[in-house]
């Protein structure tokens, strides 16, 4: 996969400003555990449409990996804001509040050392 991961990212389909090839760049990435490469690839591609839910919902996930506390509430929060009607929605509001839920217990864990 590693291979055909570059030959997309040097091909000739490759745009700077087709937000949809970074949304699948930031796919391929995720899969291949290269989550810095993931997080890159879907800001790249949010800069490019603002309004990509699935984009912000990706990043949201690829946050959580890198086990970052509040980032992917922050991602999830934008993709209900950017559409709260998409059918996906349930889905990204209870991922956002348990992550929630679970930061604040981080938190409150760090302060009591």
């Amino acid at each position: 996969m590693g291979k055909r991961f570059s030959e997309f990212k040097k091909g000739g389909c490759f745009s700077p400003y087709n937000f949809d090839i970074y949304f699948h760049l930031g796919q391929t990435s995720d899969q291949m555990k290269d989550y810095d490469g993931a997080v890159n690839s879907y800001l790249k591609a949010i800069s490019l449409h603002p309004y990509f839910i699935e984009a912000e919902n990706n990043l949201g996930a690829v946050y959580i990996k890198l086990d970052y506390l509040m980032k992917p509430v922050e991602e999830f929060r934008r993709a209900i804001e950017i559409n709260p009607y998409h059918p996906d929605y349930t889905i990204i509001l209870a991922t956002s509040t348990a992550n929630e839920i679970c930061c604040k217990r981080r938190l409150k864990s760090i302060e009591r050392r």
